[in-house]
Protein backbone atom coordinates (compact mmCIF):
# COMPACT_ATOMS: atom_id res chain seq x y z
CA UNK A 1 0.00 0.00 0.00
CA UNK A 2 1.30 3.56 -0.99
CA UNK A 3 1.62 5.87 2.10
CA UNK A 4 -0.46 8.97 1.90
CA UNK A 5 0.32 12.50 1.91
CA UNK A 6 -0.06 14.82 4.79
CA UNK A 7 -2.76 17.12 2.93
CA UNK A 8 -4.77 14.07 2.53
CA UNK A 9 -4.02 12.84 6.04
CA UNK A 10 -5.14 16.05 7.56
CA UNK A 11 -8.36 16.03 5.77
CA UNK A 12 -9.02 12.19 6.45
CA UNK A 13 -8.27 13.27 10.00
CA UNK A 14 -10.60 16.07 9.66
CA UNK A 15 -13.40 13.88 8.68
CA UNK A 16 -12.78 11.05 11.45
CA UNK A 17 -13.21 14.09 14.03
CA UNK A 18 -16.61 15.20 12.39
CA UNK A 19 -18.39 11.87 12.10
CA UNK A 20 -19.44 8.98 14.09
CA UNK A 21 -17.86 5.90 13.16
CA UNK A 22 -19.96 2.95 13.72
CA UNK A 23 -18.58 -0.15 14.83
CA UNK A 24 -18.61 -3.43 13.24
CA UNK A 25 -21.00 -5.82 15.76
CA UNK A 26 -22.23 -8.68 15.76
CA UNK A 27 -25.87 -8.20 14.30
CA UNK A 28 -24.25 -6.09 11.15
CA UNK A 29 -21.54 -9.14 10.45
CA UNK A 30 -24.51 -11.81 10.78
CA UNK A 31 -26.50 -9.47 8.40
CA UNK A 32 -23.79 -9.26 6.12
CA UNK A 33 -23.30 -12.75 5.64
CA UNK A 34 -26.97 -13.78 5.46
CA UNK A 35 -27.37 -10.71 2.49
CA UNK A 36 -24.07 -12.16 1.09
CA UNK A 37 -25.34 -15.63 0.67
CA UNK A 38 -29.03 -14.47 -0.40
CA UNK A 39 -27.44 -12.58 -3.31
CA UNK A 40 -24.53 -14.97 -4.13
CA UNK A 41 -27.44 -17.73 -4.75
CA UNK A 42 -29.74 -15.62 -7.18
CA UNK A 43 -26.09 -15.05 -9.17
CA UNK A 44 -26.01 -11.24 -7.97
CA UNK A 45 -22.88 -9.89 -6.68
CA UNK A 46 -22.31 -6.88 -4.19
CA UNK A 47 -18.80 -5.46 -3.68
CA UNK A 48 -18.17 -6.74 0.14
CA UNK A 49 -17.31 -3.33 1.16
CA UNK A 50 -20.45 -2.26 -0.12
CA UNK A 51 -22.23 -4.70 1.13
CA UNK A 52 -20.99 -4.28 4.39
CA UNK A 53 -21.83 -0.34 4.62
CA UNK A 54 -25.33 -1.35 3.61
CA UNK A 55 -25.83 -3.75 6.15
CA UNK A 56 -24.42 -1.43 8.84
CA UNK A 57 -27.03 1.09 7.39
CA UNK A 58 -29.80 -1.25 7.92
CA UNK A 59 -28.80 -2.13 11.45
CA UNK A 60 -28.77 1.49 11.99
CA UNK A 61 -32.15 2.57 10.28
CA UNK A 62 -30.34 4.76 8.11
CA UNK A 63 -30.00 5.79 4.92
CA UNK A 64 -26.76 5.26 2.15
CA UNK A 65 -26.06 8.43 0.50
CA UNK A 66 -24.80 7.57 -2.82
CA UNK A 67 -24.02 8.46 -6.62
CA UNK A 68 -24.03 5.21 -7.71
CA UNK A 69 -27.28 3.23 -6.51
CA UNK A 70 -26.24 0.44 -8.64
CA UNK A 71 -24.20 -0.82 -5.97
CA UNK A 72 -26.49 -0.65 -2.95
CA UNK A 73 -30.29 -1.39 -4.86
CA UNK A 74 -29.82 -5.19 -4.43
CA UNK A 75 -29.05 -5.38 -0.68
CA UNK A 76 -32.59 -5.91 0.82
CA UNK A 77 -33.66 -3.25 3.24
CA UNK A 78 -31.69 -0.92 2.38
CA UNK A 79 -33.11 2.56 1.44
CA UNK A 80 -31.15 5.12 -0.36
CA UNK A 81 -30.76 8.72 -0.60
CA UNK A 82 -29.47 9.64 -3.83
CA UNK A 83 -27.36 12.66 -4.69
CA UNK A 84 -27.78 14.79 -8.13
Amino acid sequence: MAPIGPGTRRTFDTLVVASDVLPLTQPIMRRWGEARGHLRKRGMVVADMDLLIGCTAVEHDLEVVTRNRRHFDRIPGVRIAGLA
